[in-house]
């Protein structure tokens, strides 16, 4: 049984048109998903990511299998890091507790003039 490697998403835009917000993801292999106010997703049906350049360029927006044309209101585009994601280990992880024991204490020190 192979284990299934997974994707990464490259690009993610959010188109407002009149009456909806969308959402369409395209992950690293350059084949996207797309879903309407937040609802299930739906596979793009596209042969290639060419279809994201009328997204963006023109007034209204084809999504193959999923949105007709719709008239763009505005719309946001956004690429997700690249770099590697952060974690805590054991040695430098701290407890919630103690987070806002450190920040009161400092807030604290603030307020009465000491700026440390």
């Amino acid at each position: 049984m192979s284990k299934e490697i997974p994707m990464s998403i490259t690009d993610i835009f959010l188109i407002k048109t009149m009456n909806s917000i969308y959402e369409v993801q395209v992950n690293d292999e350059g084949s996207a998903r797309c879903r309407k106010d937040c609802r299930s997703w739906h596979q793009v049906k596209a042969d290639s990511p060419e279809y994201l350049e009328r997204l963006v360029i023109g007034a209204s927006f084809d999504v193959p299998g999923v949105v007709l044309t719709s008239i763009v209101k505005d719309y946001q585009h956004f690429v997700p890091s690249g770099e590697p994601k952060r974690t805590l280990t054991d040695a430098n992880s701290t407890g919630i507790g103690e987070f806002f024991e450190g920040l009161t204490e400092h807030l604290v020190g603030r307020i009465k003039g000491n700026p440390c």
